[in-house]
């Protein structure tokens, strides 16, 4: 074939390749976009709005992602340990010891008022020690039952859609951030892979094989499609082949360079580290934990029934019973119980007026998180991954399927 017949195809096979990355480039940027402004209420109240849809599509599998971390590859127990339950009845013994006189005279007050403060001060005084020296067994108490139950107590798939109805955000933050690398890798590969068959194409035309693209619009736009989507397909299963690669592999030291299963475990690593602090900072910060703990309508009674318990060294000690049932009457030492709990329920916020306590806490949860993330095996990260991966997938092909026959069709009528 002569070169002037040669120069045009080489031409067209390179414009038709660079019209499949720009493809590929812009359908990238537009999901992203999207994704990024799924929680716009303006754009959300379009009619038949994609912003909407694709809102609505992904979070279900975050919410499923979240969940089947937590239930699989999280231990509860682990996540109690990590709130440092010693530390935090600390915070509040230690502001309540402060208080132990007003909180004493408020529960004997509130029964008869007259009878208590005409006491002799000896029996008040040894009250108020007693009541005192008991706060620390009281606190060890409530400890161990709230750690026993906290597996029960700590409902976690409730927090996960609460948060997530409270900060729709955290959708596209799990989407994005936590698998950028993801993104990355999937649209590289799609571009190499597009210049792989682009010059293929080339070739092809070359010999006699393929027809003249600039010659028809419907057969630019078919390329542009084909390959577009090729590019994808063959980049996710590429992945697919990586992961499957790992299966066996525990560190990066045994992964050579180029392998694909290095950049799945740099994947993870950044999923890893994205998620802990997604997971301590905003779903299950230090502070909400506490209140879905303590306020919570589920968890209410069962709370109140681990304080009743905890505080039967004061409330059934010999003393304060003992006066009770002589000077107030039978029905005062259960009223004085009702109250004892309504005021612990109040001081188990104490910790939360501390700032620096809380970002104590918040780091031992994050920290707690991405140890535990890291033992996840590498194909089950990747399962894990799966159904959100998919749903991605199936937008970015959509997407590129109307910016190829857009940018088809532009091309071909600006070179009529």
């Amino acid at each position: 074939m002569e070169q002037a017949t040669l120069l045009p195809i080489i031409i067209d096979a390179f414009a038709a390749t660079l019209l499949c990355i720009l493809t590929i480039l812009i359908s990238f940027s537009c999901l992203k976009w999207v994704i990024e402004r799924t929680t716009d209420a303006k754009l959300m109240a379009l009619p038949a709005s994609i912003f909407q849809i694709i809102f609505t599509r992904l979070t279900p599998q975050t919410e499923t992602l979240l969940n089947n971390i937590i239930s699989k590859y999280i231990s509860i127990p682990r996540l109690f340990e990590a709130l440092e339950p010693e530390k935090v009845t600390n915070q509040s013994i230690i502001a309540l010891r402060d208080y132990t006189i007003d909180f004493t005279d408020e529960l004997m007050r509130d029964q008869n008022p007259v009878l208590w403060d005409n006491l002799p001060n000896f029996i008040r005084h040894r009250t108020y020690r007693k009541i005192e020296k008991l706060l620390d067994p009281v606190a060890n108490a409530f400890i161990d039952y709230l750690g026993g139950s906290f597996e029960e107590i700590f409902d976690y798939s409730s927090m996960i859609k609460k948060q997530i109805k409270k900060d729709a955000r955290l959708v596209n933050q799990i989407t994005l951030e936590t698998l950028f690398f993801y993104w990355q890798s999937l649209k590289e590969r799609s571009i190499l892979i597009a210049t792989l068959l682009g010059l293929s194409y080339a070739f092809f035309a070359i010999i006699g094989l393929a027809p003249d693209l600039s010659t028809s619009s419907p057969m630019l736009v078919a390329f542009i499609l084909l390959t577009v989507a090729s590019s994808i397909l063959i980049s996710y299963l590429s992945c697919q082949i990586g992961v499957k690669q790992q299966m066996n592999t525990n560190s990066l030291e045994t992964i050579t360079p180029k392998s694909t299963s290095k950049l799945w475990l740099h994947q993870q690593q950044h999923f890893n580290l994205v998620l802990a602090q997604l997971l301590a900072h905003k779903i299950f910060f230090f502070p909400d934990i506490m209140e879905h703990i303590f306020t919570s309508r589920k968890n209410l009674v069962k709370i109140r029934r681990m304080m009743r318990k905890s505080l039967q060294p004061i409330t059934d000690g010999t003393l304060l019973k003992l006066m009770t049932q002589i000077f107030m009457g039978p029905s005062a030492l259960v009223s004085i119980k009702n109250k004892a709990i309504d005021q612990a329920l109040k001081i188990s916020n104490i910790p939360l007026n501390n700032s620096t306590f809380i970002q104590e806490q918040t780091n031992n949860l994050e920290r707690s998180f991405k140890h535990q993330l890291e033992q996840i095996p590498n194909l089950n990260f990747y399962s894990l991954l799966q159904p959100l991966l998919s749903e991605i997938r199936l937008w970015l092909i959509g997407i590129a399927t109307a910016t190829g026959i857009f940018i088809g069709l532009i091309y071909t009528l600006l070179l009529n």
